[in-house]
């Protein structure tokens, strides 16, 4: 009786493990790019489309050669728009390469919101976004997040959204715990990694929009090279695309609802991928 007892219990305990597995699967569903299509965009876009596309991250370094104009604004306390920690130009770089931008009408603004630690204020990105309003930007890249929800930049963000501007941000490296702010706002592109074909195990994944690949990505610094992995890479990579889609449609930006007017667009380039599972 006793190991019949036991035969039941590691049967219920089977059970549970593989109810959760599922469980799972089915919560972390989400959208990962087919990246085949990056090279046909590339092919038929039209690089005379005049674009602005606004990055909010830790400046650039004056080091990195892009052949394209990059307009620097500082909106923290530190003396320039230069970047100490590399964080924002390898961000910078990682879209104007994979969107291959030099031969394009596409103006690249780097707005500095984190320190030269690399830590931000809500206050410096609302400023920066109300900058990037009254500049009247096309693209925003927000490639970090913050823990907390902050009712003023939610309304700063809603204001710039309904100017019309597109924001990708990053759902933040939670280990599988809530997205971070502002890519859990209503409307904003959430972006999270993928490690191979699987989600991530650093990533954000609820209440993501969209999986890319984020782990171990090379990426130029200008004086120095080195292998990143983040879901604010992946997030850069997800920018690339939403610009390649801008130049393929010449009136996108002028749709009444580019959100969701892009995102069926980025859905034909996009396939279902299942949450990770125990093998």
């Amino acid at each position: 009786m006793y190991f019949f007892n036991k035969k039941i219990k590691a049967f219920i305990v089977v059970i549970a493990i593989m109810s959760l597995i599922c469980f799972i699967s089915i919560a972390t569903k989400s959208n990962e790019f087919k990246h085949e299509f990056y090279s046909k965009l590339i092919e038929n876009r039209n690089p005379n489309i005049e674009l602005k596309v606004a990055i909010l991250d830790s400046g650039i370094s004056p080091d990195l050669n892009l052949n394209l104009p990059i307009y620097r604004y500082n909106f923290t306390d530190s003396e320039d728009g230069s970047d100490n920690t590399g964080h924002g130009t390898a961000i910078t770089n990682l879209i104007i390469e994979t969107a291959q931008l030099s031969s394009t009408n596409t103006k690249i603004y780097s707005l500095k919101v984190l320190d030269d630690k690399g830590y931000g204020k809500n206050e410096s990105v609302i400023e920066a976004i109300e900058w990037a309003i009254k500049n009247k930007m096309n693209v925003i890249n927000i490639s970090f997040g913050f823990k907390h929800e902050n009712e003023k930049l939610k309304q700063k963000i809603e204001e710039a959204i309904n100017e019309g501007i597109i924001i990708i941000a990053s759902g933040g490296n939670t280990f599988g715990f809530s997205t971070e702010y502002p890519a859990a706002f209503e409307n904003v592109i959430a972006v999270s990694a993928l490690d191979g074909n699987k989600i991530a195990d650093y990533a954000a994944k609820d209440n993501i929009d969209y999986f890319t690949n984020g782990t171990n990505i090379h990426v130029d610094l200008g004086l120095d090279t080195r292998i990143e992995s983040g879901s604010s890479i992946a997030t850069a990579r997800v920018t690339a695309l939403v610009i390649l889609l801008l130049q393929n449609d010449n009136n996108l930006l002028n749709e009444k609802n580019v959100y969701y007017s892009l995102n069926k667009k980025l859905n034909k380039y996009a396939n279902l991928v299942e949450g990770e599972s125990i093998s």
